[in-house]
């Protein structure tokens, strides 16, 4: 790992370390994108059986439900393939994020090698946190059918229930019920599938380098920082290390 000669400046290290913490917010609001795509097909689709139902009534119940549940399975089958796509990506960001910026300081480094077994079993976790999900959903749609075909509500405004329940939308920012519980679970994943190749390529690294430190630095938003986030700014440890970071 030897020095380069043309080495950038620290200017440049930090315009590439926020080029590479932009790329991970736009892949979480990517995973989420795909995610509410799919939820508002499946929500067309169910809201579509329920309004062309042969006669609002009871009888009918079983059928609708077995419906539901394919739409569902549907959805957990896509949405599973879409996101292990984007859990590898996040793997190779996290590596991207520790090697793209040494080599701005002018370190010249081995190629990183991708952990398949780690990735398998972070998709064998998302695959269960999808199916999760997908089974809020299903059981809390099929429940509220069901109350509807009691007669408390007509199609329409079972329609309207089943829409509140999802909380679906385009802009991000606007999501509600499953919709936006869903984002918080999926952003965390992309964030931790980031998190765990981003510390294994550093202990990697580490091996090759032994007097290489890594830093806590505060960036600032326009959010309410936590005391000890700014307490720990220019905190340098080794690498196999802990921050030191209050919870408050």
């Amino acid at each position: 790992m030897p020095d380069d000669p043309r080495r950038g400046t620290k200017g440049d290290y930090v315009r590439m370390l926020d080029a590479l913490v932009k790329q991970l917010y736009n892949l979480e609001d990517e995973a989420v994108k795909r995610a509410m795509r799919l939820l508002q097909g499946a929500l067309s689709e169910i809201n579509s059986r329920v309004i062309t139902a042969d006669g609002w009534r009871l009888e009918n119940l079983q059928n609708l439900t077995r419906q539901v549940n394919d739409i569902m399975l549907n959805f957990q089958s896509q949405y599973s393939a879409a996101f292990r796509e984007i859990q590898a990506q996040a793997y190779i960001l996290g590596i991207d994020s520790v090697d793209r910026p040494l080599r701005v300081s002018g370190l010249t480094l081995y190629p990183a090698r991708l952990n398949q077994s780690v990735i398998a079993v972070l998709q064998v976790f998302s695959a269960d946190l999808i199916r999760n999900i997908s089974d809020q959903m299903r059981t809390t749609i099929n429940a509220t059918i069901a109350q509807s075909m009691l007669g408390l509500l007509s199609p329409f405004d079972a329609q309207k229930r089943l829409s509140q329940i999802i909380g679906a939308s385009d802009r991000l920012r606007d999501l509600t019920g499953i919709s936006a519980r869903a984002e918080s679970q999926f952003r965390t994943e992309v964030g931790r599938v980031y998190s765990i190749a981003t510390q294994a390529r550093q202990q990697e690294i580490a091996q090759l380098a032994p007097d290489i430190r890594k830093s806590w630095v505060h960036k600032g938003s326009g959010l309410q920082p936590r005391s000890g986030h700014l307490a720990a700014h220019g905190q340098t440890v080794k690498i196999d290390e802990f921050f030191n970071v209050a919870p408050r």
